[in-house]
């Protein structure tokens, strides 16, 4: 049998082989991502968390906070801290509530390693999304692994799995979001044009429910997509596709009154427990302080609260109707404006501290600036960038639309905390679309090489 007649016995690799071959490849990086995340997490419960000596063990405040409104909503209490009744939105604690359930309250710690790994798994099964948009959009099974691994082992994506925060299922539900709004400007049915639009309405109420930052993102992608589209001319390649206007337009069209829907029950809720309307929490005051106010650094520092509560007792805001909690976020929110009109040069000053700490590519907290922690936040995080600022150039004609559209969380994240805090943890959801440019990039660079070759010849 001749060489061209043993080529073509041989059959070729089929479409269906291709994607089960992905799709094994995917599931194994789940695997071994959970693997890490869930002995990552074991570690951080026996070494680190009772570093604050509270009970349950929690490194991080907030996280004390979420466990006791997930313990709340577990029998069936009024869901409140302390005595503050709008202090977190509900998505998280209803997420840790079933953990809650699973153990007898004698067993604390069980209950807690539990919820860390319940959080190893989401983040586990976040790898494999990142993957699966990157294949949505650019359509190489070497970049939707690349994306993959990315997400599994980037530094940052393994340690917030191993927290008691809302960063891991916000993110799961903000790449979803990406995944919905991305087959909305890609599909040709109106029917499924209605379809994606209502499942991107769903998934952006469900992000706010983490997250109540999250408010204005679903406003600012569209705004942000519609006007890049038509400055740039993005235009439908035949006549008989839609125009970016008139996705947005009808997107606009059922964004607003399902989402009032899916908020209404919040919304309602608050109202009956302060008598304002109050569209996520009442931590918008304390948390713009904490950005804006004369002893302001770019980090954390809630101290100040107790001062405020207690002036709110001692002198009681008599020109604000509503109860004690919402008179002192209104309270810490004007001492926090009068501030900024007043110190506008610090308050830039403090804006670029605050990006600087954002996208830094050490730790910012002295308790992660160990030597070895610092070098491989640099050696993962530096190529990563780098990586998905040249793929966002690379993929600026043939997937101009959506290259722009992994830009924009990162857009909107940073202008958010350039005004509040900044941290390397809430960089996270842009990191998680920034990692499938850079996969595009890096799983490219072959295909690159050989079209120049082929052209040399």
């Amino acid at each position: 049998m001749t060489s061209a007649e043993s080529a073509a016995a041989v059959p070729p690799s089929q479409p269906g082989n291709r994607r089960f071959r992905l799709v094994c490849v995917l599931l194994l990086i789940v695997v071994v991502a959970f693997a890490v995340r869930a002995g990552a997490s074991l570690y951080w419960q026996t070494r680190f968390a009772d570093a604050n000596g509270s009970s349950p063990p929690f490194y991080f405040g907030d996280s004390v906070t979420y466990w006791r409104l997930a313990e709340a909503v577990a029998r069936g209490k009024p869901y409140q801290f302390d005595e503050w009744q709008v202090f977190r939105m509900p998505g998280y604690p209803l997420l840790l509530s079933p953990v809650i359930l699973l153990f007898p309250e004698s067993q604390d710690a069980t209950r807690v390693a539990a919820a860390r790994i319940e959080n190893a798994l989401i983040g586990s099964l976040l790898a494999a999304a990142v993957g699966l948009v990157a294949l949505q959009v650019f359509r190489r099974p070497r970049v939707a692994i690349l994306a993959a691994l990315f997400a599994a082992f980037e530094p940052c994506t393994v340690i917030s799995s191993v927290w008691i925060l809302s960063e891991t299922p916000f993110c799961l539900t903000m790449i979803a979001q990406i995944a919905s709004f991305l087959a909305l400007i890609q599909t040709q049915k109106i029917r499924k044009l209605l379809i994606y639009a209502v499942l991107f309405t769903l998934l952006s109420a469900v992000a706010v429910y983490f997250r109540p930052s999250w408010l204005l993102f679903a406003l600012f992608l569209t705004i942000c997509y519609t006007a890049f589209a038509i400055c740039f001319r993005v235009k439908p390649l035949s006549p008989k596709e839609f125009s970016p206007l008139f996705r947005g337009i009808v997107l606009f069209a059922v964004f607003v009154p399902l989402f009032v829907l899916c908020m209404s029950p919040w919304w309602i809720r608050n109202y009956r427990a302060t008598g304002r309307f109050v569209p996520t929490t009442l931590q918008f005051g304390p948390s713009l302080y904490d950005g804006l106010n004369p002893d302001a650094t770019g980090a954390s520092d809630m101290r100040f609260v107790e001062t405020f509560r207690r002036l709110e007792r001692e002198h009681p805001s008599t020109d604000l109707r509503g109860t004690y909690e919402y008179r002192l976020n209104e309270r810490i929110k004007h001492a926090s404006m009068d501030w900024l009109r007043q110190n506008p040069q610090k308050a830039m000053e403090l804006a670029v501290v605050k990006f600087f700490r954002l996208w830094n590519v050490f730790p910012n907290e002295p308790a992660f600036s160990q030597p070895l922690v610092r070098l491989i936040l640099f050696l993962t995080n530096t190529p990563l960038f780098i990586g998905a600022a040249c793929g966002f150039w690379k993929a600026r004609r043939r997937f101009r639309a959506e290259s722009f559209i992994f830009v924009i969380p990162a857009v909107y994240l940073t202008l958010l905390h350039m005004i509040f805090v900044s941290s390397l943890r809430y960089r996270l959801p842009a990191t998680l679309c920034l990692m499938i440019l850079a996969a595009f990039f890096f799983g490219t660079m072959r295909e690159s090489g050989d079209h120049s070759a082929d052209q040399a010849k």
